[in-house]
């Protein structure tokens, strides 16, 4: 059914107070990336419910956006409630310009 640690994300199935919550190990994506050498290929698939802005934006802050040769992405962009909506669309944006200026091939991913 899938979940969020993103306030905004409006879930189809569950409501805040009917979810399940789990404690689950995690990773920081730049401590990944860190140890792949500079000439690897790297690909990324994000689908993260939610949690792909941050990810993306902490990978343009830190110059590291064009290590990838293509990335995958579900932006969630469209389930948040309306009181999050427009912040959202303006960081969607925001990161679509930065793979653009980058010529970072990316494809939607649904």
């Amino acid at each position: 059914m899938g979940g969020t640690v993103v306030k905004g994300h409006n879930s189809l199935y569950r409501t805040e107070e009917t979810m399940n919550k789990h404690t689950v190990s995690s990773a920081n994506i730049l401590t990944i990336i860190s140890e792949f050498d500079i000439e690897d290929t790297l690909v990324m698939k994000l689908d993260v419910e939610s949690s792909e802005y941050d990810i993306l934006e902490s990978l343009i802050e830190n110059n590291l956006l064009s290590r990838f040769s293509k990335i995958y992405c579900e932006f969630h962009t469209r389930y948040m409630t309306e009181h999050f909506k427009a912040d959202f669309l303006k960081r969607e944006n925001f990161i679509r310009n930065k793979l653009n200026e980058l010529f970072i091939p990316f494809q939607e991913w649904y």
